[in-house]
């Protein structure tokens, strides 16, 4: 009967063993899920904040041929960890410019950032 108890105990804690370490992995498994969902969230906010700044800047084609060669700035509170910075640069004897947008945001313990590049056509100036 005592070898019996005995047996059962040590079956015991072996199984409550085996629970715990399969409850860990299970537990991480889940965090580093939450924590990718958070980044992939991120980089699409980036993408689409990305496009409004460039399609804002496709708007505003009639601009002065001494604007501004670089911009920053940040968006609202939805998007307080993003910012955003533009630079400008005409393309000589044409009527093209090249913008070049990067948004940048700050994740747990890095930063990251993506960016785009287009190429504008402005029209001249009627006088």
């Amino acid at each position: 009967m005592k070898s019996s108890l005995g047996y059962i105990l040590v079956e015991t804690l072996i199984t409550v063993t085996i629970l715990a370490v399969g409850l860990t992995l299970v537990l991480n498994a889940l965090g580093s899920e939450i924590h990718a969902l958070r980044i992939s969230k991120n980089y699409i906010h980036a993408g689409l904040l990305l496009e409004e700044k460039l399609a804002q800047i496709e708007k505003d084609r009639e601009i002065d041929i001494n604007l501004p060669i670089r911009e920053e700035g940040s968006f609202p509170d939805e998007y307080k960890n993003f910012t955003w910075r533009i630079e400008k640069s005409i393309i000589k004897d044409t009527n093209l410019i090249e913008v070049k947008v990067t948004i940048e945001w700050k994740e747990t313990f890095t930063e990251s950032k993506r960016d785009l590049s287009a190429t504008i056509f402005l029209p001249k100036k009627s006088s």
